[in-house]
């Protein structure tokens, strides 16, 4: 089994703190809803989030990130 983080109270208020940021900054946070709870664990457990997609999370603030291209 794949371990798995779990969302806790304190992810969910970073949640709520990232996606207010978003839309404060005209940056509407419900179409990528997944991306802003994965920057969330990412934030809340101060982790680094890898993808290969960094334009998905390149205006989430504190959020630190990794860039990969796929071959």
């Amino acid at each position: 089994m794949k371990p798995q983080l779990r969302i806790t109270v304190e992810t969910a208020e970073v949640f709520g703190s990232l996606a207010a940021h978003l839309k404060k900054v005209g940056r509407d946070a419900d179409f990528r809803v997944n991306h802003v709870w994965l920057a969330a664990q990412a934030v809340r457990r101060h982790l680094i989030l890898l993808t290969s997609n960094p334009k998905d999370f390149e205006d989430i603030p504190r959020l630190k990130l990794v860039a990969m291209e796929l071959p």
